[in-house]
């Protein structure tokens, strides 16, 4: 079976949990002997192979990049989207791409940049569609659902104009999957992929469980944050609640590149606090063994964060908030606690700070969730859609 993968951005232009886990997704089905493909899109037109998988970076045009968007100014950023309304450029570059590579099965991820036509142009060719959905893409204007600062579980009046003509263009797809329960019902209730028959949820994969990772032995207790540092995935107030622990034998630590230009300089002068270090961007074995207690205080409903079954892959329990796909992520008392305040916050990094002991235990149960995301049992299940599709 010939599968090709659609996502936004590919390696190496990496900028969350999607492009890891289609990279993932991708190199898997290589090696269970299927011929895949990937299609991109990217500042020029290429051809690559990237650990054996054929990529297809693509140039759609659009006043900036995808990958670039952090940089641009709000006014851009509304143009860009008027564009991905419907990209007609994405039509003749893909329709080309697709009647030259003839595959058995499309499979689309994130698709902003290439718009919804992309769904409408697999059709037209009859090509059997598998969707999986990693954000609000198709449901929101900024792909988040988040409004003057607050996460939410509802469309807006003028998302719901905006994205009229995405809930339209879902008609195409074949098969629908989200990478959380939680992220797919919220498209179901919405009125998107209505008319699919096969609606399910595959969780994102790991590739190993890391059994033979060796931890740093600390002294003091470390917390740690791994991802983009950024407002919307509750830098503030994470840093906001730590500095109201009194204890002072323990440490904070945040890897990962800042959302906008000294926006990390602005944190420190906030909440100036010895205890906190920023470590920038380092591999997640570096950090994981420096580190006992992973937080994740995202402030909008996540899909299904990469960082959180990362850290259970490298036996560290998490202290998540109660949001999106966080809730299906973490089992309170067992791989974690799941937050609804900051006042909780505080209480559950207490917990940890006065039973240290608590992790040890906790480390069992983090292996075995992590060993329900091996990214072979996840693939499978994306082969048993394939199959009922074609």
């Amino acid at each position: 079976m010939k599968v090709l993968l659609f996502n936004t951005l590919y390696y190496p232009n990496i900028v969350g949990g999607a492009e890891r886990s289609t990279q993932l997704i991708a190199e898997t089905l290589l090696k269970k002997g299927f011929d895949v493909i990937v299609i991109c899109t990217s500042k020029k037109d290429q051809i690559d192979i990237v650990n054996g998988v054929k990529v297809y970076y693509v140039y759609i045009p659009n006043i900036f990049w995808r990958y670039e968007a952090k940089n641009q100014s709000t006014i851009k950023r509304i143009v860009w989207r008027l564009f991905d309304y419907h990209n007609f450029y994405t039509k003749n570059k893909i329709s080309r791409i697709l009647k030259k590579e003839k595959p058995d099965v499309c499979h689309t991820n994130n698709i902003a940049g290439f718009s919804t036509t992309l769904w409408a142009i697999i059709n037209k060719m009859k090509i059997p569609l598998v969707h999986t959905i990693r954000d609000y893409y198709s449901i929101c204007a900024n792909s988040k659902m988040i409004h003057n600062g607050r996460s939410s579980k509802n469309q807006k009046f003028l998302c719901k104009m905006y994205t009229y003509n995405k809930k339209s263009a879902s008609r195409h797809v074949n098969a629908v999957t989200g990478v959380s329960k939680y992220i797919l019902e919220t498209h179901i209730k919405n009125g998107y992929f209505s008319h699919v028959k096969l609606q399910t949820y595959i969780y994102n994969p790991i590739e190993k469980i890391n059994m033979d990772f060796v931890k740093d032995k600390n002294h003091n207790l470390v917390f740690g944050y791994f991802g983009l540092i950024s407002s919307v995935k509750g830098v503030e107030l994470l840093l906001d609640s730590f500095k109201k622990i009194k204890h002072q034998g323990v440490k904070l630590l945040l890897a990962g590149n800042e959302n906008e230009p000294n926006y990390i300089k602005g944190l420190k002068k906030k909440f100036s606090d010895n205890r906190v270090e920023f470590v920038g961007f380092v591999k997640a074995e570096d950090f994981f063994k420096k580190v006992d207690v992973l937080i994740h205080p995202t402030i909008w409903h996540e899909p299904f964060a990469r960082s959180i079954i990362e850290s259970f892959s490298y036996k560290v329990p998490v202290i998540a908030s109660y949001k999106g796909g966080n809730i299906e992520a973490v089992e309170s008392n067992k791989t974690g606690f799941l937050f609804r305040t900051n006042i909780e916050l505080i209480t559950y990094i207490n917990y940890f700070i006065e039973n240290r002991h608590i992790i040890e235990k906790m480390k069992e149960n983090c292996i075995k969730k992590a060993n329900r995301l091996l990214v072979n049992d996840i693939v499978n299940q994306y082969i048993n859609v394939y199959n009922s599709v074609t």
